[in-house]
């Protein structure tokens, strides 16, 4: 009988990512911890006699696109019953004992969390691993339940306890990673190559409060806009204003659609808005304030000047959240 140790390790070493310069495998592609003694049943779309034991059998799901899974029976020889099966990850429902069996589900590591979401029969919210352009694995967070129809990968976030770090306050168009590999509410920037990487794939971003403590977007204090319109990973103003198209914004209740906002971004100012300046087709928002009778509160961002009837900056413990993502 093979060795179990011995499967795994060739089945993980034998379907790794393959990169030559700048062309890179879409998907990174292997299995699941084998599954003894168990089967799937009623998802079999290929049954074959196969030589060349498990791996071949690997190899016959890797090589048909629309193979999710196996079921593979173990012998002494070097030739098994493989069953190939179709459906999505998560339709482990019929999994069913069957001794000499065993069942492997196939693993794809994509690039995006709306690539993640076409892969799961049930929409969940959490943590996912993808790739970047280099097929480095790492872990974000996905969001598929908040709004609608929209896949959302969180690209940063920040409590307002944690606002004055450099993370903080320096433009979106810098590299100011702030534990990258550790996606979290309080204190997170991935590197600028990956948010490249990923706005290269995502037609909009969005930043949000505290959406942590809620299941949906009720699109107070909430903006969203198009990269093709405006792009936070490039605008640079030199800390001066700029009215820029977004498709929604919300602040304090006052919102617009397909206006222009005043923003403000460089190199030491992270992006922010200003809702008491009355400026731009986004005018000054009824309840936006000054701070010292000079400053307007700063918005979805920077926060050296706030308003606690913001929902970012309402306590220590609320948080801002951006976001890059396409409509599925």
């Amino acid at each position: 009988m093979f060795s179990k140790t011995f499967v795994l390790l060739c089945i993980f070493f034998s379907y790794s990512c393959y990169c030559d310069g700048d062309y890179c495998e879409r998907f990174r592609e292997s299995f699941d911890s084998l599954l003894y003694n168990r089967v799937l049943i009623g998802q079999v779309i290929k049954s074959l006699f196969t030589r060349g034991g498990i791996l071949s059998c690997a190899h016959r799901c890797l090589s048909l696109p629309s193979c999710s899974s196996y079921n593979y029976q173990m012998s002494e020889s070097d030739y098994g019953v493989c069953e190939l099966n179709g459906g999505k990850e998560g339709e482990q429902e019929n999994l069913v004992e069957k001794p000499g069996y065993v069942f492997a589900r196939r693993r794809k590591v994509t690039q995006l969390c709306n690539e993640a979401r076409q892969l799961i029969s049930k929409p969940a919210s959490g943590y996912f691993y993808i790739q970047d352009n280099n097929c480095d694995k790492f872990k974000v967070y996905c969001d598929f339940t908040s709004e609608p129809g929209w896949a959302w990968t969180l690209v940063m976030s920040e409590s307002l306890q944690n606002v004055g770090r450099p993370f903080t306050q320096r433009g979106l168009f810098k590299n100011e990673p702030m534990s990258p590999d550790v996606p979290n509410w309080e204190a997170y920037r991935l590197q600028f190559d990956r948010m490249k990487g990923l706005r290269s794939e995502s037609t909009h971003w969005r930043i949000t409060c505290s959406l942590n403590l809620a299941s949906v977007v009720d699109y107070r204090d909430y903006v969203r806009a198009k990269f093709k319109d405006f792009d936070l990973l490039t605008h640079k103003n030199g800390g001066n204003k700029t009215c820029e198209l977004v498709d929604y914004i919300d602040v304090h209740g006052h919102n617009c659609k397909n206006c222009t906002a005043v923003w403000y971004q460089s190199a030491e100012y992270i992006l922010a808005h200003k809702s008491y300046q009355n400026l731009c087709d986004f005018a000054r928002a009824p309840g936006s304030i000054q701070v010292n009778g000079t400053h307007s509160e700063q918005n979805f961002g920077r926060y050296a000047f706030y308003n606690p009837n913001f929902r970012c900056t309402s306590n220590n413990s609320a948080t801002t959240n951006y976001w890059f993502g396409s409509q599925i």
